[in-house]
């Protein structure tokens, strides 16, 4: 089993950005989060290897399924990949 660090990655970026959303909404209105989040977007939407990459796109494929290991996809695990922007804004945010 092949390990993309672009999958986990893309899955960083992608849940950090949903969670600076969630957040700018939720607890602090700053514009910066909104510009943020759209950055880890596009940095989600570039690290994502387009479909006549064969290489890279098997390897990015059997990370975010991991074989037959687990029952879910590694895009549903939102908890795992959220939990460092949630330690840094719990930690240099407070309400």
């Amino acid at each position: 089993m092949l390990i993309s660090l672009r999958a986990i990655g893309t899955c960083f970026c992608f849940y950090t950005a949903v969670y600076l959303i969630y957040f700018f909404f939720t607890h602090l209105q700053n514009p910066i989060l909104l510009i943020l989040a759209a950055a880890l977007f596009i940095a989600c939407w570039l690290l994502t290897p387009y479909a006549y990459q064969q290489q890279s796109r098997h390897a990015y494929n059997s990370t975010m399924t991991i074989g037959t290991l687990f029952y879910n996809p590694i895009i549903f695990w939102g908890r795992l990949f959220s939990w460092p922007i949630r330690a840094l804004l719990a930690l240099f945010i407070t309400d």
